[in-house]
């Protein structure tokens, strides 16, 4: 018997909200929403139970605190850390280190209405992505504007990633919502990409069906199951996925 061979995985999440995030829902909510952080908890225990996780959801208004915190899950060997600095973001040096010390995976969550995200510096992220949003956009220059902002956002080496519907394979289900008011499709979408200074790395046209007005069920082990049988994307894929990079690369 050799030890050790059944451990457990790290089963962990934290996730850490930084300063004034208490006020979530009350302050500014043109910019950051109605959701409060007691809705924001709400929602991110509701996906840990689906896969099957424990979650450990804090916040704080001090630094140091938060620095503890993310020493805490280094040390209980946490399976990742979710955290939203807030304006930690932008000035903690000791919030990076404390993060860069960490073997867990991390996930940096910004909260914004603000399509040009000012507030954000250049070459920031090494990975955006971008799901079910850009068909909600008012016209074709907000989604290209968006686009180039992503692209200044991006480290050298960064990847977008977009999943998105797909009109050409859904017809005119793609406005079975509302508040769907810009057309797009894998052609609109690559000339879209080039034109922002990005260049299309890869693009599955047919992969995620277009579940949310779907009766196809939606468990996490048939939703593995569908992305390991890359044949059934063929009869079920009418959402489109596209990565791109920096065109320089």
């Amino acid at each position: 018997m050799i030890a050790g061979c059944c451990a457990r995985m790290p089963k962990t999440v934290y996730v850490l909200n930084g300063p004034n995030l208490n006020l979530l829902g009350l302050r500014e909510p043109h910019i950051y929403g109605h959701a409060t952080l007691a809705d924001v908890e709400k929602l991110c225990r509701e996906a840990a139970a689906k896969h099957g996780l424990s979650l450990d959801f804090r916040q704080s208004n001090h630094e140091g605190e938060i620095i503890d915190w993310i020493q805490q899950a280094r040390a209980e060997k946490a399976a990742g850390v979710i955290i939203n600095p807030a304006g930690y973001g932008h000035t903690s040096v000791a919030i990076l280190d404390a993060l860069a010390a960490l073997e867990a995976p991390i996930i940096e969550v910004h909260i914004s209405n603000d399509l040009d995200l000012p507030t954000l510096p250049a070459e920031h992220f090494d990975f955006i992505f971008i799901s079910n949003f850009l068909e909600h956009l008012e016209s074709g220059t907000q989604v290209l504007n968006l686009l180039r902002r992503a692209g200044e956002l991006l480290a050298p080496k960064g990847k977008l990633v977009i999943l998105q519907p797909n009109f050409r394979l859904l017809g005119w289900r793609y406005f079975d919502f509302i508040d769907h008011k810009t057309v797009l499709t894998d052609t609109s979408m690559r000339e879209a990409l080039d034109l922002a200074g990005l260049k299309l790395e890869r693009e599955i046209i047919r992969f995620l069906p277009y579940t949310s007005k779907s009766r196809l069920p939606r468990h996490p082990a048939l939703v593995s199951l569908y992305l390991r049988l890359p044949f059934l994307w063929r009869f079920f894929g009418k959402q489109s996925l596209f990565i791109a990079h920096h065109g320089e690369q």
